[in-house]
């Protein structure tokens, strides 16, 4: 299990008892290191060639996928029951 954060900020402007309009701007920071891998699929041309590998798992990698994001949101909030 990896950990991460994940940070929002904004903003929001009342236009009557039960409309609001918002805006927020949202950041997300994951890293995920890879420990092993198995290859379940190798293709030349349509051709299946996943026979011909000496091996089809690998342990003990250490490749990094970042899954790092901003993303902003605009929109609309109504509220229900005031």
């Amino acid at each position: 299990m990896d950990t991460g954060i994940q940070c929002s900020f904004g903003t929001e402007y009342q236009l009557s008892k039960t409309i609001c309009v918002f805006a927020e701007l949202t950041t997300v920071n994951v890293n995920h290191t890879f420990k092993r891998e198995k290859i379940l699929r190798y293709e030349v041309d349509g051709i299946d060639l996943l026979s011909t590998l000496e091996s089809t798992e690998f342990n003990d990698l250490d490749d990094c996928a970042v899954f790092n994001h901003v993303g902003l949101n605009i929109g609309i909030k109504y509220i229900f029951g005031k």
